[in-house]
């Protein structure tokens, strides 16, 4: 392996690593931010697969010398098995930026091309004469591109919930999808190769290699820049702030405990958060909430906070 090629390996990990610790720190510390994916489980989740999926590539390439013995031939196995959960992951992401509860249904689809994926590897390498490099390729390409298709259809929905309301969220979103697809393009470019029979660029590696530090750079970035905001926040004037709270809340017509739940919503509080802080049932939080969405006029406690930070900062 080329040293340069190695010190990009070791820079996207250590650079992952550093953005998961960083947002579960975050997370434990129950910090709360005006983009909600942040410290959120599915960016944790996202990271985590980003950071996975990073070292066994390394690991592979490192020790890789022709044969697959058995200790890398699983770590070949768990690399492609994290692929499909890499798609989700963003899918997942996007979601929670909507204010979307609910796993996705697409959970079903990549569980089951994990399946279809590890079948295939295991196949691969246990057939003495292996798999003809046309079909393997070939299966590679069409995961591939169907993830990224849907992906993209999953995520564009989801971005176009909250461009208006969270321009911000919306553009880092943006960015990861568009950085994951070229990405895709990359992987999609190297199977087209191996079908071909086709000298084997030697950038590409670097190329797919500097995508992933990108996004751990970029996801630093962007916990940093949301840890800032909350710290700006609490520290700007209060007095303001609550003067235009009353006056948000009044607008509405808003009762004592729906106002109660915007103060809330407003510092970027999830339900349990609420109802621990309020000594009330999840269940009778929903309701209140749902009346107020109701009265502000939008789908989602995502929507809330939008409409919320956005009418007190007129």
């Amino acid at each position: 392996m080329e040293a340069y090629i190695t010190l990009l390996y070791g820079a996207a990990i250590i650079t992952g690593s550093a953005a998961l610790v960083i947002n579960l720190f975050a997370a434990k510390k129950g910090m709360q931010f005006s983009t909600e994916w942040i410290g959120s489980r599915s960016f944790t989740f996202f990271i985590a697969v980003l950071v996975m999926l990073n070292t066994t590539d390394f690991l592979i390439d490192f020790f890789f010398k022709g044969e697959l013995y058995k200790p890398l031939f699983i770590i070949w196995v768990i690399a492609a098995a994290l692929w499909p959960w890499s798609y989700y992951g963003m899918i997942e992401l996007a979601r929670t930026a909507a204010g979307q509860q609910r796993r996705s249904r697409w959970i079903f689809f990549f569980i089951a091309l994990e399946a279809v994926i590890i079948v295939m590897e295991i196949t691969d390498t246990i057939k003495p004469e292996g798999m003809s490099q046309a079909v393997y390729s070939g299966v590679n390409i069409a995961t591939y591109a169907l993830s990224g298709i849907i992906t993209v259809i999953c995520c564009y929905k989801n971005i176009s919930k909250i461009r208006s309301t969270n321009p911000v969220s919306s553009g880092d979103l943006s960015v990861y999808c568009v950085v994951f697809m070229l990405l895709t393009v990359v992987y999609i470019w190297d199977e087209i190769l191996n079908i071909r029979m086709a000298e084997y660029p030697a950038g590409l590696d670097a190329i797919y290699i500097a995508g992933w530090l990108f996004i751990g750079i970029y996801s630093i970035i962007v916990i940093c820049r949301g840890c800032y905001a909350e710290h700006k926040d609490k520290n700007s004037g209060e007095t303001d702030s609550e003067t235009g709270m009353k006056k948000f809340c009044s607008m509405y017509g808003l009762t004592d405990r729906e106002t109660e739940i915007v103060r809330a919503i407003y510092e970027g509080k999830r339900i349990t958060q609420i109802a621990d802080e309020l000594g009330l049932s999840e269940n009778t939080i929903r309701v209140h909430s749902s009346r107020l969405y109701k009265k502000l006029d939008v789908e989602d406690r995502v929507q809330a906070a939008n409409k919320i930070r956005e009418e007190l900062n007129k």
